[in-house]
């Protein structure tokens, strides 16, 4: 808790709004109020690739303070601060790099996806992961398949 502490002080002292909290689901309407109550999203997670929470940032316009992790450099790309969740002087590097970017005006924030733009949708998902299977299969009944030569791999984004 004393690392939330200093990291919560850390942001009033460099003139920024307390930080608010939201811990509890919201409905659309309270999320949007939430947001244009912040300066920015801290999401230190170990597994938050199943929300919106992300979208819901960036389309608020707010820069990303989160989790060094494949799925949020997926929502976040270049414009995401990326700390290790489990190392509060990470943490505290982040905060701080992210109030001088918001000092001098050069704060990062991820782009909203717009339709089609990501390749992302349910379908694509679908046939890459059918893409997959049917090489595996075709793996010279081995039921094998090498994910880092794996062209189907790539399509979908890569290895491990």
């Amino acid at each position: 808790m004393h690392d939330v502490i200093d990291a919560a002080q850390l942001v009033v002292a460099h003139g920024r709004r307390q930080p608010a909290v939201l811990r509890a689901r919201r409905d659309k309407e309270q999320v949007e109020r939430w947001f244009d109550q912040t300066d920015a999203l801290f999401l230190p997670t170990l597994l938050e690739s199943f929300s919106l929470t992300y979208l819901e940032a960036a389309a608020r316009r707010r820069p990303i303070v989160t989790s060094d992790r494949d799925f949020a450099r997926h929502a976040c790309g270049d414009a995401g601060y990326y700390v290790d969740p489990e190392n509060p002087g990470d943490i505290c590097d982040r905060l701080r790099e992210l109030t001088a970017h918001l000092n001098e005006g050069t704060v990062r924030i991820p782009d909203v996806p717009r339709d089609g733009q990501t390749g992302t949708s349910w379908n694509d998902v679908a046939a890459r992961i059918l893409s997959v299977l049917h090489e595996a299969a075709g793996a010279g009944g081995r039921g094998t398949l090498d994910v880092e030569t794996s062209p189907a791999v790539a399509a979908a984004g890569g290895s491990r």
